[in-house]
């Protein structure tokens, strides 16, 4: 057990793969080892994530959360608020709001940023959806209000609004091929 570990009361194992865990034992392929009964063990190797196929947010009987925003999540979810809230058609509102994957791959990561850059290039030229989002501080591309004038701040929004659709199109061209 390292110092540090056994100053935190904690031992580190390394066995293999835990087959099972109970109350005071892991279970590995080549036997167990006994633990305190109220040891807590984490599982540092578990998928965090999953990666499902993705599937229109809105149906008729259920929503099914999933990003739509690359990157964004708490955004997005908020997004999916609002829109829920002020649109009447499960069809717009999945126009509006198409999922995105979580990435696992450098495909995933550039279809992910070409989805959820699409989905915020359709939601934000709705009026309502951009002005909304502009008040909202999970919005890290608002601009708060009452901020100065800045022609660097200016500068930046015009190369942005320049070179989104040509690295988009590079970007899908890359998620296809990666």
């Amino acid at each position: 057990m390292g110092a540090r570990a056994a100053a935190y009361g904690r031992e580190r194992l390394r066995r293999g793969h835990i087959q099972h865990v109970d109350r005071g034992s892991l279970a590995f392929t080549d036997g167990t080892v006994a633990m305190a009964e109220d040891a807590l063990v984490v599982h540092c190797a578990a998928d965090g994530l999953k990666y499902p196929a993705l599937l229109p947010v809105w149906d008729p009987e259920a929503i099914a959360l999933q990003p739509i925003r690359a990157g964004l999540p708490c955004l997005g979810a908020a997004v999916t608020g609002y829109v829920d809230a002020t649109r009447d058609s499960d069809a717009e509102k999945s126009r509006l709001c198409p999922p995105s994957p979580f990435p696992d791959t450098m495909a995933t990561w550039a279809r992910m940023n070409v989805l959820g850059t699409q989905a915020a290039m359709s939601f934000s030229a709705e009026t309502d959806i951009k002005a909304w989002s502009g008040g909202v501080a999970l919005n890290p591309a608002r601009v708060a209000p009452g901020h100065p004038v800045s022609a660097t701040l200016d500068d930046a929004r015009e190369r942005l609004a320049k070179h989104t659709k040509p690295g988009l199109a590079r970007l899908a061209e890359l998620a296809g091929t990666i």
